[in-house]
């Protein structure tokens, strides 16, 4: 296999296209948990950071198919963002009934 090979490839591209037409991993599947924390981002969402639990009760984070497995627990594996109360939805408060005026298509 050329991609496992030191100074075989010029560039990332090439290195990325030569992995790409071997395909080593075809068809070879893994199963996972993952644990991860929400956090809001700068723009007010939740983010998730990500990562893969500690190993332990004879199962893994990661194993072959069919392997052993840690079994994804929500209350373990997810730490929530604490909820907070909502005070106010900006400047839709204070709602301004629109006066009347003249319009471009107004006869007056």
């Amino acid at each position: 296999m050329v991609y496992g090979s030191h100074n075989k490839h010029d560039t990332i591209e090439e290195f990325v296209e030569a992995f790409n037409n071997e395909k080593p991993f075809k068809n070879i599947y893994f199963d996972a948990c993952v644990a991860g924390k929400e956090y809001e981002g700068k723009s007010g969402y939740t983010n998730y950071d990500m990562w893969f639990p500690k190993d332990g009760k004879g199962a893994y984070a990661i194993a072959a198919k069919g392997g052993p497995v840690l079994q994804y627990d929500e209350t373990e594996h997810l730490k929530k963002l604490e909820a907070k109360p909502v005070g106010s939805f900006g400047d839709d408060d204070e709602l301004d009934v629109p006066k009347r005026a003249a319009s471009d298509f107004s006869l007056d």
